[in-house]
């Protein structure tokens, strides 16, 4: 896995600030995981939705290196 490029993170909406995307990584894990999908009420581990969370978390811990 590589660190989201910041030009294609402005494209998907992020900002090019460390830590603001950062942030907005971290945001979006914590709702992947808490509100879950159309039929789950949370994202259980294995499902796709908990494998985004990961990525997102990922993101949000790699973007300083």
């Amino acid at each position: 896995m590589k660190v989201l490029p910041v030009n294609q993170a402005l494209q998907m909406g992020y900002p090019a600030d460390k830590r603001k995307r950062r942030r907005h990584h971290r945001l979006a894990a914590r709702a992947l995981l808490a509100g879950g999908g159309f039929l789950n009420a949370y994202s259980a581990r294995g499902s796709t939705l908990h494998g985004v969370a990961m990525w997102h978390l990922w993101q949000a811990r790699h973007l300083g290196r």
